[in-house]
């Protein structure tokens, strides 16, 4: 059971139980090229035909912790909208899609299961930012060796809208309903590569109606060097 505080007055508490982190979710073709182009400068290959992904996480994995462990000294976060559904309303909040991307270059659904996701503590109802949704501006920012670098920001008009996704959602036959979790996608890289780090921040800003949810993590390695084989 986790907690968050909507539009900073009112607490509820929600049970995940079913959580999917789409790939390939671009709105426009440019928008899925560019970021199959970026992927593909990262030694991880991309599917030709830019199609919608849903790779299922376990519901274990997603935490409001601001510390998580991982192995090796290969993985990264980054910035996405989160949407998620509890009393038969959907609310929208701002996670991380950490993964291991040497693991990404051989299977996505593998690096998406290896590493906790973590998601902030802070919620809207979908339907309060729905009006003025392409305004919603994301960022997220690195520590490395004790510096905080720029990693990712934009606004969210590069990434499918909630309409489409629930429309997807739908026609995958997917849960629409109290327990699910959707990370619908992030941005490109403000260096077009993967940083990993000690630390990393971000924030989903509403500039209309004038607020910003914000969330931090920091990473422990548990074992510096992995050996990595392929199936």
């Amino acid at each position: 059971m986790i907690e968050f505080l909507v539009n900073g007055t009112e607490k509820i508490t929600f049970s995940p139980r079913w959580i999917y982190c789409l790939g390939n979710s671009g709105r426009t073709g440019e928008d899925r090229a560019a970021h199959m182009k970026e992927l593909c400068c990262n030694g991880i290959p991309y599917d030709n035909e830019m199609r919608l992904g849903f790779n299922i996480v376990s519901p274990i994995l997603l935490t409001q912790e601001r510390n998580i462990d991982v192995l090796g000294e290969n993985t990264t976060g980054e910035v996405e909208i989160v949407i998620f559904m509890t009393g038969g309303k959907w609310y929208v909040t701002v996670g991380s899609d950490h993964g291991d991307r040497v693991l990404e270059r051989f299977c996505s659904d593998l690096t998406k299961q290896i590493c906790a996701k973590p998601i902030a503590r802070e919620a809207w109802p979908l339907d309060d930012v729905l009006p003025h949704w392409d305004n919603l501006k994301m960022s997220t920012n690195v520590v490395r060796k004790g510096i905080r670098i720029p990693y990712q920001q934009g606004t969210v008009e590069t990434l499918m809208t909630p309409q489409k996704v629930l429309e997807e959602i739908q026609s995958h036959n997917l849960p629409s309903k109290d327990g699910c979790v959707y990370f619908c996608g992030t941005l490109l890289m403000e260096e077009g590569k993967f940083l990993p780090g000690e630390a990393y921040d971000m924030s989903l800003e509403d500039p209309v109606l004038n607020r910003k949810i914000d969330y931090s993590y920091t990473v422990t390695v548990l074992k510096d060097h992995i050996t990595y084989f392929k199936l």
